[in-house]
C-alpha cells in the first residue's frame, strides 16, 4: 500500500536533488550537464517511469568525471572548455636520463661521434675515496696549469780542473822528475737555483719561463817538502818557472753560469695517471772562468802572478721532452726530461803574467772567438703530487754538457804553445752533474 509513495518521494529528491546542483556555484569544477526529459518529472503521471528517471540522473552524477576550470578567464565558452581539459590533464612523469658509469653524464657524451667528445673529463681512478682524484672534478694529471717553481741544485762542474804546479826534484823540467804532490784547483760539489712561473694557456698548453744561476770557487796551496821544488806550471815558458827557492805556490778558481729559458710546451700524450710534453724556445747564457795563481820562481823572478778570465754571452734556440707517471693511489711519480740548446755566441779571453822583479806585465795576450755552442740535458728522478695536483715535490739528478767551449787549461796552454788556429787545442767540453729538488706550486 506504501509503493505509490515511495515512487512519488523518490521523484520528488531527484527533483530537488537537481535544482540544487544546478543552481549551487561550481568554482572548481562544473557538473556535466544531462539532458533533461521534454516532460517535467511533476507531469509524468506513471510512478514506475517516475523511479526509473530518478535512478538514471542519480547513476549519471555519481559517473560523471569533473572537468577543472582554468583561472584565466577565456573570450569564448570554447576557449574556456578547452583551457578547462588542458588543466585537467597531469604532467607526465619523465624518467631522468641514463648516466655512463663513473662519469657521472649521460649516455652517449663522448662517444666518438659525439662532436663534445674531447672537452668530457676522463673518468675517476679506481678505489680513490677523495673527490678531486676524480678527474671530473680536479684538472687531469695531464693539465697544463699556470704556477710558480723554485728548484734548488746542487752540482758538480767537470772537465775544467786545472794543475797550476808540480813537485819537482830539481828546477830543470829535463833532467828532474816529478815526486808526486801536485798543485791542482779542482771544483767539489756547490750549490745553484733555478727558478721560474708557468701560464697555462690552455688544457694542453703553456708558456714556460726559467732562470738559473751556479756559482763555483775552489782554492788550493802547497808547499815543496825536502829537498823537492815546485815548478809552476801556468806561466809562460820564457820566463824561468822554478829555482832553488820555489817551495811554495798557491791558486784560486772561479766558476760561473747564468741561463734564461723561455719554452712553448705541449702535450704529446696524456692519460689519468701519465703525461708526455715536448717544448721549444729561445735560450741565453753566460759563462765566466776566472783564475789566480801565484808561485815565488826564485830571487831573479821574484814572486810569479798568473791571472786569466774567460767570458762567453750566447743566444740560441732548444727543444725538450719530458715524461712522467703517477700513482693514483700513492701519488708518488716518476719523471725524466732531456733537451738540447743551440747558442751562437763569442769567447773573450784575457791571459797576464807579471814577474814581481819584472816591473809590469812581460806576458798577456786577449783572444776573442766565435763559436756554436751546444748543451745537451738529461734528468730522472722521482716525486709526489697531492690528489688535486696544486703540489708536487720532486728529486732528481741531472747531467749536462757543454760542448765546443773554451776551458782555462786550454786556453793557457794555447798561449804557451802559441797554437790559437788550431781547432782541437781550444775546443774541450765541460759538464756539470748532480742532484736536483724542485718545489712546484700550481694554481
Amino acid at each position: 500500500m506504501f509503493w505509490p509513495y515511495r515512487s512519488r518521494l523518490a521523484a520528488v529528491f531527484g527533483a530537488v536533488l537537481v535544482s540544487l546542483i544546478t543552481a549551487a556555484p561550481t568554482p572548481a569544477w562544473d557538473a556535466p550537464k544531462v539532458d533533461e526529459p521534454e516532460e517535467s518529472l511533476a507531469v509524468v503521471d506513471d510512478a514506475d517511469q517516475q523511479e526509473e528517471a530518478s535512478l538514471e540522473l542519480i547513476h549519471k552524477l555519481s559517473t560523471a568525471k569533473p572537468e577543472v576550470v582554468s583561472d584565466r578567464p577565456s573570450a569564448s565558452p570554447a576557449g574556456l572548455a578547452s583551457s578547462r581539459r588542458s588543466a585537467a590533464q597531469p604532467t607526465a612523469y619523465q624518467e631522468p636520463e641514463a648516466l655512463a658509469p663513473g662519469t657521472g653524464l649521460p649516455e652517449g657524451i663522448g662517444d666518438p661521434g659525439d662532436p663534445y667528445a674531447e672537452f668530457v673529463p676522463m673518468p675517476m681512478g679506481e678505489g680513490d675515496p677523495m673527490a678531486c682524484v676524480d678527474c671530473n672534478v680536479a684538472p687531469s694529471f695531464w693539465a697544463h696549469r699556470t704556477g710558480v717553481f723554485a728548484e734548488f741544485l746542487y752540482l758538480r762542474p767537470a772537465n775544467v780542473d786545472i794543475v797550476y804546479t808540480l813537485q819537482m826534484t830539481g828546477p830543470d823540467p829535463e833532467d828532474d822528475s816529478p815526486t808526486g804532490p801536485v798543485g791542482q784547483v779542482a771544483f767539489d760539489a756547490e750549490p745553484g737555483i733555478r727558478g721560474g712561473f708557468a701560464w697555462a694557456m690552455s688544457d694542453s698548453s703553456s708558456l714556460q719561463a726559467s732562470y738559473t744561476f751556479f756559482e763555483s770557487s775552489t782554492s788550493d796551496s802547497i808547499e815543496a817538502t825536502g829537498a823537492d821544488v815546485l815548478q809552476f806550471q801556468v806561466s809562460h815558458p820564457s820566463v824561468a818557472n822554478a829555482g832553488a827557492t820555489s817551495i811554495s805556490s798557491q791558486a784560486a778558481y772561479d766558476l760561473e753560469f747564468q741561463r734564461i729559458d723561455l719554452d712553448y710546451r705541449r702535450l704529446l700524450y696524456g692519460s689519468c695517471d701519465s703525461a708526455l710534453n715536448y717544448s721549444m724556445g729561445f735560450r741565453y747564457a753566460s759563462l765566466e772562468q776566472q783564475l789566480l795563481a801565484e808561485q815565488s820562481v826564485g830571487v831573479s823572478t821574484g814572486l810569479t802572478t798568473v791571472t786569466t778570465e774567460i767570458d762567453f754571452d750566447g743566444f740560441g734556440i732548444g727543444f725538450g721532452l719530458d715524461g712522467q707517471r703517477r700513482s693514483q693511489h700513492s701519488g708518488l711519480l716518476v719523471y725524466g726530461k732531456g733537451g738540447a740548446s743551440f747558442l751562437a755566441g763569442e769567447f773573450k779571453a784575457d791571459f797576464q803574467q807579471v814577474n814581481q822583479f819584472g816591473g809590469a806585465a812581460l806576458i798577456a795576450n786577449d783572444w776573442t772567438d766565435q763559436r756554436l755552442v751546444s748543451i745537451l740535458e738529461a734528468e730522472l728522478g722521482v716525486g709526489w703530487q697531492n690528489d688535486c695536483g696544486d703540489l708536487r715535490f720532486t728529486v732528481g739528478y741531472n747531467v749536462s754538457g757543454w760542448f765546443n767551449t773554451l776551458t782555462t787549461g786550454h786556453y793557457i796552454a794555447g798561449v804557451q804553445e802559441l797554437e790559437f788556429n788550431e781547432l782541437d787545442a781550444l775546443d774541450e767540453a765541460m759538464a756539470f752533474s748532480g742532484l736536483t729538488t724542485r718545489l712546484d706550486w700550481r694554481f
